[in-house]
């Protein structure tokens, strides 16, 4: 089957490449499907009628929203639909999408798949360092940040940015489109050759441009850099509260204690201007923003769509949580010590482990040293060869890790591993006797006690939770978490972990050799930052596209953020510089 829309005009920017799929039992498919793709790609905001409340219980329609809003902006309108049965395939001027999509019985979408946008092949030959500017570019960062010059439409702003050596046109809207070159100083918009965009270079920078559009001339003169001074700390005079929209955070019956900025610290101004900075977008997409000080909860504030009651995907804090689940074992007696053989809770796969792999402890998985030939970095987890992605998708997650050859000897390379932390699942579930590790979390374990609500953890393809990404959290349940840390483990004067679990959850068992995050514990990673000549240590669990929880012990603190930051990551190591460790220290 074929669906050719006609042409219109879409104002709403609409995630790229996050694939998400929750199952539930289908019905019928064809045109009712490709009638709904239609609508989920047209660039208005997701509504919860197109949804069932089961599909809406995994992936909250805030989420929703803002990934295949990330769609939308990257891709545009779809120019064809083809396909049948479940499987689809989305085409607009510029990539091909494959997706899968499956309704309920009443038309409601119960099951969606949707895969990174593939670019389609198209003549950029000579976009490259040099033509628009003399100045380095940098691939994925915004080059130009341009305003009209009329000062009655100061704030239109337009963007150009850099992807893959192509360069892309951001309008006021939100919306990217790409740009292909004429000659060396003007780019025109692909299929739309009327509508022209020429560069004027000023010694090392573009610092204006002319846009051609059908004839109507407007000049835009550069921004950015302005922009730029402002995301510094700069002057704080004009700051307030009602410029920041900051608001004390509500008292609620949760365990957390809350507190207003003023009470815990006297430059509560450079928090106000940090929170200004994010609702203008100065650290990509952040959903939300919450610190803890001296045990209250000072700041809880939301963003794009996100609010206090919804789960937030993790990523990879994920691990930390999984980490806390085996102390939390330990200190049930379901687990003997760290120190253990992994064979000894896995006796289905004993088989597998020879030649070396006998050796390997819980430890050894905790601290990603467990001497596997594993590369989660190369090729990309877009790519289907990766070896994450690979596991992740076979029949048993387990069996795939641990017949893997064994290069180092267990303890001695820290190799970044998603497999590892599956077999620390199975592990846990078989030591506990529980259904799942979700099971065991909710019912059983002593994390119990921190009230989470409306926690979810997705399985992997073989049933088993994905320990290594899956959780989706509430970010006010991650700060009971950080707050449970910075007490050694002691959640309302009740130790939930082991003695010492916590320092050595935080200990740097195995150097990671990289220039950042420089050590890791079990399942945490660690850093320093100095700042005014002093330093900072910062333990954390840390997810792809932003989820964070940083813990500074020194300073009593801790810092919750989550966001949609996934292309490319926005560090928030100025956040922390700049803002907070200055704030609070």
């Amino acid at each position: 089957m074929t669906y050719k829309p006609r042409s219109r005009h879409f104002t709403r920017t609409l995630l790229t490449g996050l694939m998400f799929f929750y199952g539930a039992v289908f019905a019928h498919a064809g045109e009712a499907e490709v009638k709904v793709i239609v609508e989920i790609f047209n660039g208005q905001p997701a509504q919860v009628e197109q949804f069932e409340p089961t599909f809406l219980a995994i992936a909250p329609l805030a989420k929703i929203r803002a990934m295949m809003g990330e769609v939308y902006e990257l891709v545009g309108d779809p120019v064809e639909i083809t396909g049948d049965e479940l499987d689809y395939v989305v085409t607009t001027a510029t990539h091909k999408i494959a997706l899968k999509i499956r309704l309920g019985e009443t038309g409601e979408i119960a099951g969606l798949l949707v895969n990174p946008p593939q670019k389609l092949s198209v003549d950029t030959s000579g976009t490259n360092e040099g033509s628009i500017t003399k100045a380095a570019i940098e691939t994925d960062k915004i080059i130009g940040k341009y305003a009209i010059s009329a000062a009655t439409l100061s704030q239109t702003t337009i963007e150009f940015l850099m992807k893959d050596s192509e360069l892309y046109f951001k309008n006021p809207n939100g919306n990217q489109v790409q740009l292909v070159r004429k000659n060396d100083s003007e780019f025109y918009i692909l299929n739309m050759e009327d509508i022209i965009f020429s560069f004027k270079p000023d010694g090392d920078a573009v610092n204006a441009l002319t846009l051609d559009q059908k004839g109507q001339l407007i000049d835009f003169t550069r921004l950015d850099l302005i922009l730029d001074e402002q995301k510094k700390l700069g002057d704080l005079s004009d700051v307030s509260v009602e410029s920041s929209g900051y608001a004390v955070p509500d008292a609620l019956n949760d365990g957390l204690k809350v507190a207003a900025l003023s009470d815990v610290i006297g430059s509560e101004k450079l928090i106000y201007k940090l929170i200004e900075n994010i609702e203008a977008g100065a650290y990509g997409e952040i959903d939300s923003l919450l610190i803890v000080k001296d045990g209250r909860l000072v700041v809880e504030q939301y963003y794009n769509y996100f609010g206090r009651t919804q789960a937030h995907q993790m990523q990879s804090v994920s691990k930390s949580i999984t980490s806390l689940l085996i102390g939390s074992a330990i200190k049930q007696g379901f687990i003997g010590s760290v120190d253990e053989p992994i064979g000894k809770y896995l006796p289905r796969y004993r088989h597998l482990l020879k030649d070396g792999k006998q050796a390997i402890t819980i430890k050894h998985l905790l601290s990603m040293s467990a001497g596997f030939d594993w590369n989660e970095q190369n090729p990309p987890y877009s790519d289907p060869k990766n070896i994450r992605m690979q596991e992740a998708m076979s029949e048993d997650s387990v069996e795939f890790t641990l017949s893997l050859e064994l290069i180092n000897q267990p303890g001695e390379v820290f190799t970044y591993s998603g497999g590892y932390v599956t077999v620390i699942g199975a592990i846990l579930k078989n030591a506990t006797g529980a259904d799942s590790v979700l099971d065991y979390l909710q019912k059983t374990s002593s994390l119990k006690a921190l009230g989470f609500e409306n926690l979810l953890w997705q399985e992997q393809m073989d049933g088993r939770i994905n320990t290594a990404g899956g959780v989706m959290l509430r970010p006010r349940d991650l700060a009971k978490i950080g707050e449970l840390m910075l007490n050694d483990g002691v959640w309302d004067g009740q130790a939930l972990l082991p003695e010492n679990w916590v320092k050595d959850s935080f200990a740097n068992h195995t150097p990671t050799k990289m220039s950042v995050l420089t050590d890791y514990g079990y399942f945490w990673w660690g850093k320093d930052y100095v700042v005014d000549g002093k330093t900072y240590s910062q333990d954390s669990a840390e997810g792809w596209g932003g989820q964070e929880l940083l813990l500074f012990a020194e300073l009593d603190l801790a810092v919750i953020m989550t966001a949609n930051n996934f292309s490319p990551d926005v560090p928030t190591t100025s956040m922390i510089e700049d803002f907070i460790i200055p704030a609070f220290k």
